[in-house]
């Protein structure tokens, strides 16, 4: 049994009576829901100097935007749940089990009734992925900031995603790209959002997000976006 307080969502037990010294552990509620094997890999901005150097309040002196990265690790397997139990999850460590076994333990976010969420299991050693960026122009403009006028360099930079599936079979791939900036294309169909974060900066935060059928071998995805860095 459970019901809903404005906000809150509670959950009901029946009477328990416990002997002094004993101890008592309850489940709530025990329900199947649908369930898919996927991949999930979430690439962020570099940190440190290149960070700094995509940040529109950085004043240093930047380098190329040109990073090449081994994140083979960084592709982890998964599993995409929709909760279908007509009551919201809360977020709370995850432990996963194939049988009696436990393959791994994360973090399942808030999900909504109806909604999906991806819960991560494992590192994934059949699914890799390098991720690739290269600067295409670069342009100087003056634009009129916080009240003063300041040069930036409005920098075309094409992001390169090569994957390889080592499996027999095709699987599916649910990848997440954030970014400082403003995309501009996209390849298979991806979805492109805006984040509001740093309303007030001169970039803005953008969102791309791939749900695609990786085949047996290789696959390129691809992206572009602009971004102004500072002088």
């Amino acid at each position: 049994t459970s019901f809903s307080a404005e906000q809150l969502y509670l959950y009901q037990t029946n009477q328990l009576n416990l002997k002094k010294g004993e101890r008592a552990t309850m489940r709530l509620f025990s329900l199947t829901v649908p369930c898919t094997e996927v991949f999930e890999w979430t690439i962020n901005d570099v940190n440190d100097a290149h960070a700094r150097y995509l940040n529109s309040n950085y004043s240093g002196q930047g380098q190329p935007i040109t990073s090449l990265q081994d994140l083979t690790t960084k592709v982890w397997y998964a599993l995409k749940l929709k909760n279908t139990t007509g009551m919201p999850w809360t977020t709370a460590p995850a432990i996963s089990f194939r049988e009696w076994k436990p393959l791994g333990q994360d973090m399942l976010k808030f999900t909504a009734t109806g909604g999906e969420e991806v819960l991560r299991v494992t590192p994934a050693t059949e699914v890799v992925g390098t991720h690739t960026l290269e600067e295409k122009e670069r342009v100087r403009q003056q634009l009129r900031w916080n009240g003063s006028d300041y040069d930036f360099d409005l920098v075309t930079v094409e992001g390169t995603i090569k994957l390889r599936n080592v499996k027999k079979q095709p699987v599916e791939l649910v990848l997440t790209r954030n970014l400082v900036g403003e995309v501009s294309s996209a390849t298979d169909n991806a979805k492109i959002t805006k984040d509001g974060l740093n309303l007030q900066s001169i970039n803005s935060n953008s969102v791309v997000k791939w749900n695609v059928l990786v085949p047996s071998g290789d696959k390129e995805l691809k992206y572009t976006y602009n971004v102004y860095v500072r002088k």
